[in-house]
């Protein structure tokens, strides 16, 4: 997704904070922001658990994934992860070749 805000946003010379920001209201019709807000209250109910930066941002990252699946279209869930495949086959590394992957 973030590929495809910067190639929108191409020739109006964006930076990548405002990327990443468009990218988080286009994916989750909010902010980073306001999601950090909302996921702190809901994993810790308070404002602002006290985490580990690095812990905070996995717990961050799957908590909106969760949050994504739960609220998107299927059609659409399937168009994005069909597209991030495609990407990662891109990246040509090794232990993302799906094929040898076993179920």
């Amino acid at each position: 997704m973030l590929d495809e805000v910067a190639k929108a946003r191409q020739s109006l010379g964006s930076t990548e904070n405002a990327l990443e920001e468009e990218t988080f209201q286009r994916l989750y019709d909010a902010t980073e922001e306001k999601l950090r807000h909302e996921f702190r209250r809901v994993s810790t109910g308070r404002k602002g658990g006290q985490r580990a930066p690095l812990e905070e941002h996995d717990a961050f990252t799957y908590w909106l994934f969760k949050r994504r699946v739960s609220r998107s279209d299927p059609a659409r869930l399937a168009s994005d992860t069909m597209k991030g495949l495609r990407k990662l086959e891109r990246l040509d590394i090794p232990k993302w070749h799906w094929a040898s992957v076993q179920f």
